[in-house]
């Protein structure tokens, strides 16, 4: 199979010329060429027109040799952390890939490596955590049913299955990427995020990016708004923090009951729900945004005070906050939060 790399691993690892304003933890290499699968939002897809095997999201990729990349990487042990290998359902393309896993896992024992990879086979996947892959990634990238089969052409059930059975032997070790602005809704994905995260399966949260030449090319992106919105119910969920969602009538998030609000405000203040998400060390540059946009809809890199502050603001202009602690006295900035006269008796999410 052939293997590619991303244009910021390229520049990072020395390989392309160019030059880097943030930090890479994490090297990104495509595995495999034009894929098999039919998804409506993907370049590689065998639906896309465009007809390039260098573009996944908005990311270029240039081919490498796997004796090459393995000689380069082996430079930079204090500055790399992970390997992410994106694997393109391509024609035998399980057979094909665990020789690569088996040479880098023999070769580069310092790094973690992480597979992302579309598929159901479950003793395949087992094996390869089995072997030593520190998380195996089952892409969902919708939040129900309908959406799913209509965009992916899979059956979801089959894919919630197979992450769930996994995750049960490897807790946390299994992840999932979920796209928002494919039709699903905020309440959608909190409900299946909660699902995700009750049965030990990780998730990395992206937002939907229209590609030339795909079937939803004229698809426009999610609004920030509502996208900053999800980013804050995925921080609650993995973070443990106990509280209550309600939503309005067009399923958008309406109320949060907290129930510690200390521990909420730092979260949103230390701006950990902006960042991207998924595996530990992933910041995947620019694959939901343009160098040129002021705001990103995942930020790869610490953000400012400012920016913070502005997430903040755009997530919650609308969601009314319920404190069901009101001893704590420090609040958001512009923002208060209700007493109520009675504390629902729940804490469940």
């Amino acid at each position: 199979m052939k293997i590619s790399l991303s244009y910021a691993s390229l520049v990072k690892l020395g390989l392309s010329k160019g030059e880097l304003d943030f930090p890479l933890s994490t090297i990104y290499v495509m595995v495999g060429e034009r894929c098999r699968n039919r998804c409506k939002f993907c370049s590689q897809s065998a639906e896309s027109k465009n007809g390039s095997e260098k573009f996944l999201s908005r990311i270029t990729w240039k081919e490498v040799s796997l004796d090459n990349f393995i000689n380069t990487i082996n430079q930079f042990r204090t500055e790399i952390k992970r390997i992410c290998l994106q694997v393109v359902a391509e024609v035998n393309f399980e057979k094909e890939l665990l020789p690569i896993i088996k040479t880098l896992l023999c070769k580069e024992p310092d790094y973690k490596v992480s597979v992302s990879i579309a598929s159901t086979n479950y003793e395949f996947l087992k094996n390869l955590l089995d072997i030593g892959i520190d998380v195996v990634t089952i892409p969902l990238d919708c939040a129900k049913k309908e959406t799913y089969e209509r965009i992916k052409g899979f059956d979801f059930y089959e894919r919630l299955e197979t992450l769930f059975r996994l995750s049960k032997t490897y807790p946390f070790k299994v992840n999932t990427h979920l796209i928002y602005g494919l039709s699903d809704t905020e309440k959608d994905f909190y409900e299946l995020m909660n699902l995700l995260k009750s049965n030990s399966v990780s998730t990395g949260l992206f937002s939907f990016t229209p590609l030339k030449g795909t079937k939803l090319e004229t698809l426009s992106p999610p609004p920030l708004k509502s996208y900053r919105r999800v980013q804050i119910l995925r921080a609650l969920i993995y973070s443990n923090i106990p509280f209550k969602a309600e939503f309005n009538e067009d399923e958008k998030l309406s109320k949060l009951y907290i129930y510690d609000k200390d521990i909420f405000e730092r979260l949103l203040k230390n701006g950990t729900p902006f960042l991207t998400s998924g595996c530990k060390n992933c910041t995947r540059p620019y694959y939901n945004d343009s160098p040129l946009s002021k705001e990103l809809y995942n930020y790869h890199r610490p953000l400012s005070r400012k920016e913070i502050d502005n997430c903040i603001n755009e997530a919650l202009a609308y969601v009314q906050l319920i404190d069901l602690q009101p001893h704590i006295s420090s609040v958001l900035p512009n923002y208060f939060f209700i007493i109520p006269p009675h504390s629902p008796s729940s804490r469940t999410k």
